[in-house]
């Protein structure tokens, strides 16, 4: 709708994304980062991995559909 600038509204986005991963790392995972178990820090590592590949795999799709449609 154009409410925000493009930047600003990309940093509102991104911010959004980071406070939806904590509350979901702590109230649906039930990670605490004060007692870190060996088992709590390989299911943050394994949820960090997850969310690179899917990030990272989007990325490239979409880049190389956009390279490819030019």
């Amino acid at each position: 709708f154009g409410l925000l600038p493009r930047m600003p509204a990309l940093l509102a986005i991104a911010a959004a994304a980071i406070v939806q991963i904590v509350v979901h790392l702590r109230y649906f995972l039930h990670l605490d980062l004060t007692h870190t178990p060996r088992e709590n820090l390989l299911a943050l590592c394994f949820a960090a991995l997850l969310i690179f590949i899917m990030v990272g795999g989007s990325l490239w799709i979409m880049f190389d559909l956009h390279h490819r449609m030019m």
